[in-house]
């Protein structure tokens, strides 16, 4: 549960980022005033590239910081902003708003790419201060599609591994600023969909470390996988994030890339996934917890999940092993006391075909991760697109799940589909929403546009 609530904050954050990115920030009065003057967004786009890349050496924090969970420091929270370390923000603090140049480097897509990946070892500083913590160690961190693409040697090592490896680079001592090839690493993902974070923050109090300007292993990964990029592997990349993402975050995101570097690609592969099957994780969190947890044979294993599956249909059965696997180790290690069976048991019992050392993928999608990519597509124009939204409507507002459950999803279908033939009966389940107790300021402010 806690681990697809991570993921489901993930996408929305990447999704918003990419808006950020896109379509720039409208900061408020006081933000315009303490950003540096920066060039217009026109004036840039006969700047080349290499120019570009060099004034990525003038950054600030004021363009980059690394976010934390923090929600304050000192004897009240909120209070004590400017004890935390230069360079990290609270978890309630705004992004800061990117510069021109990053956002002009990121619309030029994978035509920005090779100079990118050319400037991974560019050791230049810029004033992007890395906060310093009493934890901090190199992660040698490095996402890709592990459905589509194997993981590089040499990274992602878990701790046993990571102390055999003998190849690895270990630098003297950790960098004060952000390197420009370390810049460069975060546009490069931001570009191909790729959650590159040359520092990050992990709780509690840990700084991780994966610049390319410091770490030849992650320097070497990004540059293998992509200093040979074209517009159209480009656009095959993100098509194959869509139809077989191993995240439901980098399902959304690319859609949102998609839409933005290639639209005419949006259409076909938006209906692909919109035609998934969809299961509901938290009514197979409650189900797991108030009755499969409960029973002790596996005789009520299978009648239970029987009738799950006969009530709700197959994609249940999908998502349950997904439950499954997820609960088995957190519940292992402390097994709550009011849970009679073992997670391990029921998995092995009910899914004798997985293996829970390897990662297995299926083409059912949670309704949360759905309501996220119905979301990332955004307003691009298809009627097509929007016949499907309506037929995840209609199935999900009809299904056995509760309106609780469905809300998630129905909101934003409503939302897309608002002034497109569909408003009376859009309006209808507004309304009885709202009757029986639903989200009121949502399904408020839809019906608002509803009647506009």
């Amino acid at each position: 549960m806690h681990a697809r609530t991570t993921g489901q904050l993930a996408a929305r954050a990447l999704v918003g980022a990419l808006a950020l990115w896109m379509a720039g920030c409208e900061g408020t009065q006081e933000d315009s005033a303490k950003a540096p003057t920066q060039p217009s967004a026109h004036l840039l786009r006969g700047v080349p590239t290499a120019a570009l890349i060099d004034s990525l050496a003038g950054l600030t924090s004021e363009h980059y910081a690394v976010h934390s969970n923090i929600i304050g420091i000192g004897e009240r929270i909120g209070e004590g902003r400017d004890q935390m370390p230069p360079g990290l923000m609270m978890m309630h603090e705004a992004h800061p708003p990117p510069s021109e140049a990053m956002r002009e480097l990121v619309r030029r897509g994978a035509s920005a790419v090779p100079l990118l990946v050319e400037h991974l070892s560019d050791t230049r500083p810029t004033k992007v201060p890395i906060p310093k913590m009493m934890n901090m160690w190199f992660g040698y961190e490095y996402d890709c599609n592990t459905r589509t693409t194997p993981t590089p040697p040499d990274v992602n090592l878990r701790w046993p591994d990571a102390r055999r490896s003998k190849a690895r680079s270990t630098p003297q001592k950790v960098p004060e600023f952000l390197a420009v090839g370390d810049i460069c690493y975060d546009l490069l993902g931001t570009i191909v969909n790729r959650h590159f974070e040359s520092v990050r923050y992990q709780p509690s109090l840990i700084i991780v470390i994966n610049c390319p300007s410091a770490l030849k292993e992650v320097r070497e990964a990004a540059t293998t996988e992509w200093r040979h990029l074209t517009p159209e592997l480009h656009r095959q990349r993100l098509l194959g994030d869509v139809r077989e993402p191993d995240h439901p975050w980098r399902a959304a995101h690319a859609i949102a890339l998609l839409s933005e570097y290639y639209p005419e690609a949006v259409e076909s592969a938006a209906l692909g996934r919109l035609a998934k099957p969809i299961y509901c994780s938290w009514a197979i969190s409650e189900f797991v917890e108030t009755r499969l947890y409960q029973a002790v044979q596996a005789r009520q294993w299978r009648r239970l999940t029987d009738g799950l599956i006969r009530k709700h249909g197959p994609a249940f059965r999908a998502g349950l092993r997904e439950q499954l696997l997820e609960d088995r180790n957190w519940r292992n290690r402390h097994p709550p006391p009011q849970y009679k069976a073992d997670p391990c048991d029921i998995l092995a019992e009910l899914f004798p075909e997985c293996d829970p050392s390897k990662r297995t993928y299926h083409d059912a999608v949670d309704l949360r991760d759905m309501a996220d990519f119905v979301e990332a597509i955004g307003d691009h124009r298809s009627g097509k697109i929007d016949a499907r939204i309506l037929a995840v409507f209609r199935s999900t507002v009809g299904s056995a799940l509760s309106a609780e459950n469905t809300d998630m999803l129905a909101v934003p279908c409503i939302a897309r589909l608002i002034g497109k033939g569909h408003d009376a009966e859009l309006a209808r389940h507004c309304r009885k929403r709202l009757a029986d107790g639903g989200d009121r300021a949502e399904y408020s402010t839809l019906l608002e546009r509803l009647k506009d």
